[in-house]
């Protein structure tokens, strides 16, 4: 999809199909930019409107030819209802709901020129401008994503679609200054890196190994200048990671522990970063719950559980690509659960790197012993900040739904702070309580701690165990086992993988606080 930005009227772009989206209202002649298109279609927009029962109702469409515009055919595409505009975080109301729809038309055809419309009346300077641009430009992108990789390419699935943004007939023109060309290269890094972790996550186990996922993280780090170093099982034992090594015993497929760090370049040429953050990922390749073995239906999407390390992977892409000034590390464990004939099992007991041992209780929470090595050994390097994402618990799926992740952080500052980047990002993120009394289901009987509490509260209790991990250091935890991988199309985003993670995280640390 090639989408780009012409500082002209709607009407002037020789396109296709033009695209103009409408919120809805029972006189669509009291919308000027509408009534700016009417006038220049010769007056009969509004009466084929109505006609056709057309309102602009969200999901509704209605194409029509035109004479007066440079495309032969306009599409008015219904938003819904304008109030809504209000809960939304941009300046720009329902370009989700947009970028779905023109994905979908640029689907229909495959092979297409759009001009898309752009209103005017929304925008309160060319840096407003510039945004919107950006989110729809991402949006689309996303929108028209499909993974492809095991279908017989025809000529007829391919999509070739030229978009081009332009702005609303009937209102002013941005301000000058703003710059289109970088709100369209940043969405283009973001919708690149979302999109990669969405083929990680959908690609199949046996073609996504625990190998295969390390060397690929290593192939893209290297394009990208990040520097990339790989773990194998001998170096793990030498570091301590005990709990990390026995959820990989019952496979033979061996754990990898995937290293990278970006550090920005300055003008000078010296790396002085503002500050340091860490970032640590689930890289379950797949997870059959081990010797407490899942139910078969729980098996079918397994491959989902890296999707803590396609997100971290994203992330320090997309970093490095748009040049954020802060110094990252990501820390991506990877290995596979099965019931083989060493495989750990429940009652054993072992000693994690921070020297605390601890007693497994069921093999199928797997997801946080291999986190609690990893974020040991990236809290001894004192980062400022430790994020971990990891698909870790179906409670949270029960606390929050398939669409929204939770987040756990003792630190107030830094929950808000993050929350505030969901926001911006469009992504759903709820934080939940750390409640002490859930850290006391943790105590084992034999050991320093058991791996898993009780029953309720799953979520909680899984984080307090990650908490116990990383000492001092401020340190977040993602769980995203909801919106990482979706059993049904939503919003921008087709059944599977979705990318959750990487879009928040960039728009976090471009604010960030070190305190």
């Amino acid at each position: 999809m090639d989408i780009s930005f012409e500082q002209r009227q709607l009407s002037h772009i020789a396109a296709e199909l033009a695209v103009f989206a409408v919120n809805e209202t029972k006189n669509l002649a009291g919308n000027p930019s509408f009534a700016a298109l009417d006038a220049l279609t010769g007056g009969h927009l509004a009466t084929l409107a109505k006609d056709e029962g057309f309102c602009g109702k969200a999901g509704t469409q209605l194409r029509v030819p035109v004479q007066g515009l440079a495309a032969p055919w306009l599409c008015l595409v219904g938003l819904g209802d304008a109030k809504q505009s209000a809960e939304s975080t941009s300046e720009w109301p329902h370009l989700d709901a947009l970028a779905k729809a023109v994905a979908g038309l640029a689907k229909q055809r495959r092979r297409i020129a759009l001009g898309v419309a752009l209103e005017p009346g929304l925008a309160t300077n060319g840096e407003a401008v510039a945004r919107g641009i950006e989110s729809l430009a991402l949006g689309l992108q996303l929108a028209a994503y499909s993974y492809e990789r095991f279908r017989t390419p025809t000529d007829e699935e391919t999509l070739d679609v030229q978009v081009i943004l332009a702005w609303a007939d009937g209102g002013a023109l941005p301000a000058d200054g703003f710059v289109a060309d970088e709100a369209l290269k940043r969405a283009r890094i973001l919708a690149e890196c979302t999109n990669l972790a969405r083929d990680l996550v959908n690609e199949p186990p046996n073609a996504l190994g625990t190998v295969a996922l390390a060397e690929r993280c290593e192939s893209l780090a290297k394009r990208y200048g990040v520097s990339c170093e790989i773990w194998g099982p001998d170096v793990l034992e030498r570091e301590r990671m005990a709990l990390f090594l026995a959820v990989a015993r019952g496979s033979a497929a061996p754990a990898q522990l995937v290293r990278l760090h970006y550090a920005p370049p300055t003008a000078s040429g010296k790396q002085t970063p503002r500050h340091k953050v860490t970032f640590v990922g689930k890289g379950l390749t797949f997870d059959s719950g081990g010797l407490s073995l899942k139910p078969a239906k729980s098996m079918e999407t397994m491959k989902l559980d890296m999707g803590g390390a396609a997100t971290t992977l994203g992330i320090m892409l997309a970093a490095a690509r748009l040049g954020v000034d802060i110094e990252l590390t990501a820390y991506i464990g990877i290995a596979e659960n099965m019931p083989g004939p060493d495989a750990y099992r429940p009652g054993d007991v072992y000693q994690a790197r921070n020297g605390k041992f601890v007693e497994v209780i069921n093999t199928d929470a797997e997801g946080r012993l291999v986190l609690a090595d990893v974020l040991a050994y990236a809290a001894e390097e004192n980062p400022d900040l430790i994020v971990d994402h990891a698909t870790l618990t179906g409670a949270c799926m029960v606390a929050l739904g398939p669409y929204v992740a939770g987040l756990f952080t003792p630190d107030d500052s830094l929950a808000a702070d993050y929350a505030a980047a969901a926001r911006r990002a469009g992504e759903g993120m709820w934080r939940l309580p750390l409640q002490e009394a859930l850290a006391e289901g943790l105590k084992s009987d034999i050991a320093d701690l058991k791996h898993t509490g009780e029953a309720l509260g799953g979520a909680i209790s899984a984080a307090h165990f990650l908490q116990a991990f990383v000492g001092d250091v401020r340190w977040a935890h993602i769980d995203l086992a909801g919106p990482s991988f979706l059993e049904r199309p939503h919003g921008l985003f087709a059944k599977g993988a979705t990318g959750f993670g990487v879009r928040t995280a960039i728009a976090f640390l471009e604010g960030f606080k070190a305190s």
